[in-house]
């Protein structure tokens, strides 16, 4: 099998293990980069070594979405689009919110592949040295809004499970040493929110050289972004900013940090868990290993 098929089996295999057929556009997009020095290739290619592998049955397509043979998908994408509208719509949360640099959605609706009942993950950048002070802000307008994921209130609410501070933006350095899933993961962040032009540049550029490490089009997306920050957000930060800014944010990591690592003591799976003064991570349960197995079974069984 030639370089390119391999990439293009290996990338259907990710997306299809979420029941996500993909279209030639985002087969594209998406290509994983079997080593270093395969070339990019045009969509022109692509399509032709599609057809050499529709040929040889090992993958089919449906409606211009291509899977695996024998492999089931769903299209899920209208109701991950209400997903996606739901959080554009209360995208002014975030402007509103001191210290909250740049807001993406992430995980299974990143890939558009959340099913329903699903929460929507975010992944938050902070200003730094403002990382408990953000959290505070955020977790407290999305909770008085009814927004925010707890207990047993999971479905469409903004679960706030993965906040950075600008400092530690560069976040692939907490990826495993084989963890196809966290370069699929930052590939297709979604930004909702961005404080500016800057704080989404920032981002791409701390982890562009290790994504396109194993995908040939590290560039994620940002077609729908909300930018700026409102008066009251300003205000808030202008006042925060000095001497009392710092000891509340002191204060505020002292007490969020000790509470994080009381609930951390009670887990027996802390791979997902990261709880430092620049990350917040709260994964409870950490499956990304799992399926990088399954990942690379798949494309050994082709």
């Amino acid at each position: 099998m030639k370089t390119l098929e391999k990439e293009i089996i290996a990338t259907l295999a990710f997306f299809n293990s979420f029941e996500k057929a993909l279209t030639v556009e985002e087969v594209f997009e998406n290509l994983y980069r079997q080593d270093t020095l395969s070339e990019k290739p045009t969509i022109s290619a692509i399509q032709n070594s599609l057809e050499s592998l529709k040929e040889k049955g090992q993958i089919t397509s449906k409606d211009a979405k291509i899977h695996l043979k024998g492999v089931g998908t769903l299209d899920r994408s209208q109701y991950n689009q209400k997903l996606i509208d739901k959080t554009l719509r209360w995208a002014w949360i975030f402007k509103l919110c001191p210290f909250i640099d740049l807001v993406a959605v992430c995980n299974t609706l990143g890939f558009n592949a959340a099913k329903k009942g699903s929460d929507i993950d975010l992944f938050i950048v902070t200003s730094s040295g403002k990382l408990f002070t953000g959290r505070t802000f955020i977790t407290l307008l999305t909770q008085i809004f009814g927004l925010r994921r707890h207990g047993k209130k999971i479905k469409e609410r903004f679960c706030l499970s993965f906040l950075v501070d600008k400092s530690s933006e560069d976040v692939f350095k907490l990826a495993n040493k084989e963890d196809v899933y966290f370069t699929y993961w930052l590939k297709n962040l979604r930004v909702m929110y961005a404080r500016n032009s800057e704080a989404v540049e920032d981002l791409a550029a701390s982890n562009k050289y290790w994504v396109s490490q194993y995908l040939h089009h590290p560039k994620f997306n940002t077609e729908e972004i909300k930018e700026g920050k409102n008066i009251i957000g300003k205000f808030i930060e202008f006042l925060l900013n000095g001497g009392t800014g710092e000891m509340i944010e002191n204060r505020l990591k002292t007490w969020q940090l000790k509470r994080a690592k009381g609930k951390a003591a009670e887990l027996q799976d802390l791979s997902g868990t990261v709880l430092s003064e620049t990350i917040l991570k709260f994964h409870d349960i950490d499956r990304r290993r799992e399926i990088h197995r399954r990942w690379e079974q798949t494309i050994g069984d082709l």
